[in-house]
């Protein structure tokens, strides 16, 4: 993907996240992957924009924009995710994950994958990047939490985009995780 492709569907997808951030006093966060991908000069695969639940009411609910509720199975109770119909993105190409914390919080501690735990408030353009994001970058790994969110196969994709980078996990002393990771179901 040439690098334009990523700025218009970049632009694109923040300024429908601006849109709807007027609809609500709760701020909206872009996070993840589209953020680390931007930084780092790869292909932009969808948006993920993470939300206070209590704005949930006026972005799905009264929004004139269609909203399909998802099953992730890989998420916990603290979030439910919704795909944004009919964008030019594709199918998948904006997701709004609404949560039971600040979405800060949830982005710093449970994000699985460190090179993943970054941000932009869409209000305010403010771009936070975690220690662990900046560990990630300057270090070429790829640290993973073990925990019971643990997603081999997001793991795998996130390894495809950045080749150079190892792999590390976190909180494996047995090496069951590893195990899991070399050798997937």
């Amino acid at each position: 993907m040439r690098v334009n492709e990523n700025i218009v569907k970049l632009e694109y997808a923040l300024e429908f996240a601006l849109h709807l951030d007027k609809c609500t006093e709760y701020p909206i966060l872009l996070a993840g992957g589209a953020v680390r991908d931007v930084l780092n000069g790869r292909e932009i695969k969808d948006f993920d924009f993470f939300v206070d639940n209590r704005a949930k009411i006026a972005l799905v609910d009264k929004s004139p924009y269609v909203f399909d509720k998802v099953s992730i199975e890989y998420y916990d109770n603290d979030l439910e995710a919704y795909n944004l119909s009919s964008t030019f993105l594709g199918s998948r190409g904006m997701q709004f994950m609404f949560t039971n914390m600040a979405p800060e919080i949830y982005i710093q501690d449970k994000f699985d994958i460190g090179l993943c735990k970054c941000w932009v408030n869409i209000k305010h353009g403010n771009l936070h990047l975690t220690e662990a994001y900046e560990k990630d970058v300057r270090d070429c790994t790829i640290s993973v939490e073990c925990n019971d969110r643990f997603n081999v196969e997001h793991i795998k994709r996130v390894q495809d985009k950045y080749l150079h980078h190892n792999v590390i996990l976190n909180g494996d002393p047995f090496g069951l995780y590893r195990k899991l990771y070399e050798n997937p179901f």
